[in-house]
This record gives C-alpha cells, structure tokens and sequence, in this order.
C-alpha cells in the first residue's frame, strides 16, 4: 500500500475521531469493542489540535530488569522503515500502576526532532511541560510535575 500524501494526511486533520472510529468500524477488521483508548488516557497539550501519523509501536516495562537490550540506534533505524509522519505508539505492561516513565522532555524532544508528531501511551508522562517544544501527546498519568502547559 502506498503512504498517504500530505494532502490526504491534511484532510484526515479535519475528520472529528469518531467519524474516523466509525468508518473503520465499516471494514469489519475487528470486532467493534477493541481498538480504542478507555478515559483514562487524555489529551495533554490540546493546543495543538489533531495528530495524525503511522504508527511506530513500542511496548515497555519498568517494574522489571529489560529482557533485552535495545540501542537507540535499533530503535531509530525501526522509525526510519515507516512512512512519515511518525506517531509513538507506547504500551506499558506497568498500567495501571506505573512505576517509571519513558516519555518525559528527553524523548519528546528526541523523537519530535526525528520526525514524530505527537506519541499515545497508556503509561505515564513526565515534566512534560520543559519540552521546549512540546507536541501532541496522551498518556494516563503524570510521574513527575505537572502533565500539562497550563500547569
């Protein structure tokens, strides 16, 4: 299948998420009570409006030693296989009671410099709001200081 153009991404912006939800809903490709995010994950910077991306997913654990051991550079060369933009798509196997955060000021900044548009987590977010240029990004909860730019 070939990438969207940056036009048909533009116009995807505009669609309320419902109106995406159930349209997908149409094609049958799951069943309808899986494939979304519950209440506990909200919108932390809902200045920006609407992200749209492919998917880069990850999946994480703090509570335990890592059963392997990735390199940054593994991880960027993954994000470099999907089309642009890029939205960081996390699962904590801590949730619902996380005990570290991998999305934080460091890692927002990083990976917005290499291209992703905004990340979606059931884990937690941390000091958020010294990214020095924040970008759209849903978590559960907060680990350290406040969630959001308003404080």
């Amino acid at each position: 299948m070939e990438p969207l153009r940056p036009e048909e991404i533009a116009t995807l912006r505009t669609i309320s998420t419902p109106t995406v939800c159930n349209a997908i809903e149409t094609f049958n490709v799951r069943p309808r009570n899986e494939g979304f995010m519950d209440s506990t994950i909200t919108c932390r910077f809902p200045e920006l409006g609407p992200v749209v991306g492919y998917a880069v997913t990850a999946k994480i654990r703090a509570a335990e030693p890592p059963c392997i051991e990735l390199s940054h550079s593994k991880v960027w060369a993954e994000f470099e296989r999907v089309p642009k933009p890029w939205l960081v798509v996390i699962e904590d196997f801590d949730y619902p009671n996380p005990v570290g955060s991998f999305w934080g000021e460091v890692n927002a900044s990083m990976y917005k410099a290499l291209g992703a548009v905004g990340t979606i987590t059931n884990g937690s977010g941390s000091f958020l709001p010294a990214c020095s240029f924040p970008m759209p990004t849903f978590t559960s909860s907060s680990m350290a200081g406040p969630l959001s730019s308003a404080g």
